[in-house]
């Protein structure tokens, strides 16, 4: 509705960032469904095998930001620097996303916290 209202017809990228998880889902899954040929580019709350990522991509997110790790990278260099150490981005991403595919996931249906066998 709001690309419509400001006479877009064939967007070429969209960004979905609202503070909202379900807002988010909700409106991924929309625009999908309006643009199926458009790369979609969301924000994503948790970690990077979190429970919201495989919402907005099972919703048809073409790519996703995950706040939780960009933030914790986004510190960690900002310290490094205040030490004048080197911090490789690319590397820290990499163990993040390694030792999350490593953690057990919640079982689906279950109680949040809880968590199934790896």
């Amino acid at each position: 509705a709001v690309l419509a209202a400001a006479g877009v017809s064939a967007p070429r990228a969209v960004v979905v960032a609202y503070s909202s998880a379900t807002r988010r889902a909700e409106t991924v899954a929309r625009l999908r469904g309006e643009f199926p040929e458009t790369p979609i580019y969301a924000r994503a709350g948790g970690g990077p095998s979190g429970r919201e990522a495989q919402d907005l991509e099972a919703a048809g997110a073409t790519a996703l930001v995950q706040e939780a790790t960009e933030m914790g990278l986004g510190l960690a260099a900002l310290v490094a620097d205040d030490e004048g150490s080197a911090f490789d981005r690319e590397a820290a991403a990499g163990a993040i996303f390694q030792a999350d595919a490593r953690r057990p996931r919640a079982a689906a249906g279950a109680p949040s916290g809880s968590s199934a066998a790896p």
